[in-house]
């Protein structure tokens, strides 16, 4: 007869997420099944040692490591990514091991000094249109999107390859009628092509905003652009959640490769 394998049950604090996993589970491993971040800028092979958690009950099989001393061993740290699990356990996360989860590192309005650097065009890829459709009438049956397509093409809207989505379609009929049959569109252009990608009743030119967005390996920056004065209106970054399978692109590579084999 084949033994079942235990299972243990393994307990953060301070999050009190709970984990079942077989016995021998790497610790490391076992918070990322249920996405408890710990710092692991090595992607688990030991070598940053700032996977530091503190393991408060149960039995467990942990490795020598550098990074730790007599005197913290004593009080119960190990490294999570060297760590097997023995028996149900209660793990501590210190706070310098949660460094980097769902935390805001900058939310703040922007100074921008008045240098200018050459000369160039403030030019979006999304732009708002103010039209206004004629009414139906007995001689005049045409659908409402027959009716904006011609109104934007006599603004000078190219819109031999204009397209749209169900939801714009969907509000179109409504949102015509509440303002006199004027309308603000809102266009984007995709390679070329001209797309509806919302409209609104009466003039809304007054605000016109997009993001950009910079995603990288350590953090992640978000930037909310005014898109008619071409200022940045306000930033706001946090740490990238992959930290905690490598500090680059390589080390996650691998940690992916390892995850994988995990799993098998």
């Amino acid at each position: 007869m084949v033994n079942p394998v235990q299972r243990c049950q393994v307990t953060f604090i301070p999050s009190n997420k709970q984990v079942m996993v077989p016995r021998g589970t790497v610790l490391l491993k076992a918070a990322n099944l249920i996405d408890e971040h710990i710092n692991a800028s090595c992607g688990g092979k030991g070598t940053c040692g700032k996977c530091r958690v503190i393991i408060e009950e149960g039995s467990f099989n942990t490795s020598e490591t550098p990074f730790l001393s007599k005197k913290e061993r004593a009080e119960g740290y190990v490294l999570a990514c060297l760590t097997l699990i023995e028996s149900d356990l209660k793990v501590r996360i210190p706070a310098e091991s949660m460094m980097g989860k769902g935390q805001m590192l900058e939310t703040k309005n922007v100074w921008r000094p008045q240098i200018e650097v050459g000369h160039w065009e403030l030019k979006p890829r999304t732009c708002k249109q103010v039209i206004k459709l004629p009414p139906p009438s007995l001689s005049d049956n045409r659908s409402d999107f027959d009716r904006l397509v011609t109104s934007l093409k006599q603004a000078g809207i190219e819109t031999c390859n204009l397209c749209t989505n169900a939801y714009i379609l969907r509000k179109l009929g409504r949102i015509v009628r509440e303002k006199d049959w004027e309308v603000t569109v809102t266009l984007m252009d995709i390679f070329g092509r001209q797309e509806i990608i919302d409209i609104s009743a009466g003039k809304e030119t007054g605000r016109h905003y997009g993001l950009a967005i910079d995603i990288g390996t350590t953090t992640i920056a978000v930037y909310l652009i005014d898109l008619i004065e071409g200022e940045i209106v306000t930033v706001a970054s946090d740490y990238n959640a992959q930290m905690s399978c490598g500090e680059d692109i390589i080390s996650r590579i691998v940690f992916q490769l390892r995850a994988t084999a995990w799993k098998s």
